[in-house]
């Protein structure tokens, strides 16, 4: 197959949730050295001689893989006798090449796209780089923290490093680089910046040699068993990598010996001067992989920028860019209450598409909006572009008025049927535009509420999700979620269809996935959330734990165990931001989705948090 033939399937997988990068060292250059030239410049470090055939042979790009792992094997003796720090030095000085290190084309696209996971066998920190200069690109032009892409977290080979990426394939989290060889590279560029305990066994876990191959490879069945599921689940795309090295071929090789082909097909990217020794029938039938070729290492950003504007299309963009495809643009349920027939529930809609003007009399619109210094609805781009779409000119944007119960829902003058639904903390008079999630269900249900009797249906924009919320937008989303199954529990007059229309692929991918708990929180209130206790410099214990709506911190803590004793915890996200301060813990509303940790108290992390026993909290203790 060709590349053209290919790029639809890459398109479809990645908005399934399903296209993972696996990378190896031609993503990183020139800027680092490839494999061949670091083993080269090792063995000049450990004083090693190269005999002159395989010197011959490197120069003609026909080494075998076995002669360079020995050369390998033998500079990690050399060199690992040294000892720790200088061996990691020698690493380090064969890997960079001297001067400047600009992240090389390859790895910028790669960034400008979101990943929740890809796999690495390099050690060097540029595809960090990349998606950090990416966000401050991105924040510099006005955007809030938590409105960026987010940054990588990186994982090594450890039990709970495998624990994270396995999470991932399941729910959203931070994006994750699983780096299997280990990692030599800048320790701030990650979303949280690596402790000395966790770079220190990342520089440890640096596998080049031949026994530390095996030693990965047979020593550690957790990370086996965690690639295995990664094979099995996702779509591997191999970029630049060293696919056809014994040791991954061996590794590919027992995982569909044991488990069978993978239902996902995987495509790996070769350089036409590699076809000669590209063996694509054996590739195609035993490690299903799809061999693919382009003329260099830089036509690698040309594909991926490919992807890129398929998925996430600017406006107004050549349609001669575009390949075949087919993208799913709503999901569909039925949200009843107890004591009631499916049919007679409200049909959810959730659509891939902007906020567009109502097309029957019946139907009614409401867009989110805020609220500007001098207490005036402030009206964004989704505002705008309704009205502006319905017709109505400049002057009259700002003709609404709040509805009679309160200061969350606005009606437009002259055209009754487009709503504004303002959904902020209006208590404080200084902070009018303060966004608050738990606020959204109170603002949706308001409106849902004012609009039954009137319209049988109703589309709604994505709530206080707009790029300056202090949180990632799909806490918004599973809040409106909890505001329609509220709604739909008790009996409705006219209103029979709800439309939520979502632009952000940061929300509509993971819907695609399956990673978003629609069916959980629609049908039950309850969610899950991410517990973790212990010392974050240490490993700690995971609890995937399921609450109700209204559950507190204490309510976390009784469900996970703990028992009398202080603790430092810390919530993301906090309902109004991270820049807010939570006074009591004890009493605190979790919302959905939202992680908690429970840490010692020491020096840094002070107490702020009394755990108590069930008993002695029910006894009023």
């Amino acid at each position: 197959m060709n590349i053209e033939q290919v790029l639809p399937q890459l398109v479809v997988t990645y908005r399934r949730g399903l296209l993972v990068p696996f990378i190896g060292s031609g993503m990183s250059a020139p800027t680092c050295a490839s494999w061949t030239d670091f083993l080269l410049a090792l063995a000049h470090a450990a004083g090693q001689r190269v005999p002159a055939p395989l010197l011959v042979a490197i120069a003609a790009g026909t080494a075998e893989s076995t002669a360079l792992y020995r050369l390998a094997d033998d500079c990690v003796r050399t060199l690992g006798a040294r000892g720790r720090v200088a061996f990691a030095a020698a690493c380090r000085a064969a890997l960079y090449k001297p001067g400047d290190r600009p992240v090389p084309p390859q790895a910028r696209a790669l960034a400008r796209l979101s990943w929740p996971l890809v796999l690495s066998t390099n050690y060097d920190d540029l595809v960090l780089r990349a998606a950090r200069d990416r966000y401050d690109d991105e924040r510099a032009g006005g955007r809030h923290a938590d409105g960026l892409p987010p940054l990588f977290e990186i994982v090594g080979q450890g039990v709970q490093d495998c624990h994270v990426v396995l999470r991932s394939l399941d729910v959203v989290t931070d994006p994750v680089l699983w780096a299997l060889q280990g990692y030599l590279g800048d320790r701030e560029l990650t979303r949280t910046a690596l402790t000395d305990a966790k770079a220190l066994r990342l520089e440890r876990e640096v596998v080049i040699g031949h026994q530390q191959y095996q030693g990965v490879i047979h020593a550690q069945p957790h990370l086996r068993r965690a690639l295995a599921e990664v094979f099995r689940r996702r779509s591997l795309l191999f970029l630049g990598s060293g696919v056809q090295e014994d040791y991954l071929v061996n590794l590919f090789g027992e995982i569909l010996h044991h488990h069978g082909p993978s239902a996902h097909p995987h495509v790996a990217v070769f350089t036409e001067g590699k076809r000669a020794m590209v063996d694509e029938k054996f590739f195609r039938l035993r490690l299903g992989i799809e061999p693919v070729f382009v003329p260099d290492f830089a036509a690698i950003p040309a594909l991926l920028d490919r992807i890129a504007v398929n998925v996430t299309p600017p406006r107004e963009l050549d349609a001669r860019t575009f390949v075949p495809g087919c993208a799913p643009y709503e999901l569909a349920y039925r949200v009843h209450g107890a004591g009631m027939r499916p049919a007679d529930g409200i049909v959810l809609r959730l659509r891939n598409e902007a906020v567009a003007p109502p097309r029957t009399t019946d139907a009614c619109v409401a867009v989110s909006v805020g609220w500007s210094a001098d207490h005036t609805l402030a009206l964004g781009g989704m505002a705008v572009e309704l009205l502006q779409a319905a017709g109505v000119g400049a002057p009259r944007w700002r003709d609404f008025s709040a509805i009679a119960t309160g200061e969350l829902v606005h009606q437009h003058g002259a055209n009754p049927a487009i709503f504004a639904i303002a959904a902020r903390d209006t208590r404080d008079r200084q902070l009018p535009d303060r966004r608050d999630l738990q606020i959204i269900p109170m603002a949706l249900g308001t409106f849902l509420s004012h609009i039954d009797g009137a319209y049988a249906s109703a589309t709604i924009g994505m709530l206080a999700a707009g790029s300056r919320r202090p949180w990632p937008s799909l806490f918004p989303f599973i809040m409106m979620l909890s505001a329609i199954r509220t709604f739909a529990a008790a009996p409705r007059r006219t209103l029979r269809e709800i439309s939520i229309a979502i632009v952000d692929p940061a929300v509509w991918f993971p819907l695609l996935a399956g990673k978003l708990p629609v069916e959980q929180v629609l049908a039950s209130g309850t969610a899950t959330v991410a517990v973790f206790v212990g010392d974050p410099a240490d490993d700690l214990e995971h609890y995937a734990i399921v609450i109700a709506a209204g559950d507190t911190v204490r309510d976390v803590a009784a469900r996970c165990g703990l028992g009398d004793g202080d603790w430092h915890v810390t919530v993301y996200p906090l309902p109004a931001g991270a820049g807010h301060s939570v006074g009591d813990f004890e009493a605190f509303e979790v919302v959905p989705g939202a992680t908690v940790m429970f840490a010692p108290v020491s020096e840094h992390t002070p107490a702020n948090f009394r755990a108590r026993p069930l008993e002695a909290r029910d006894a009023g203790a």
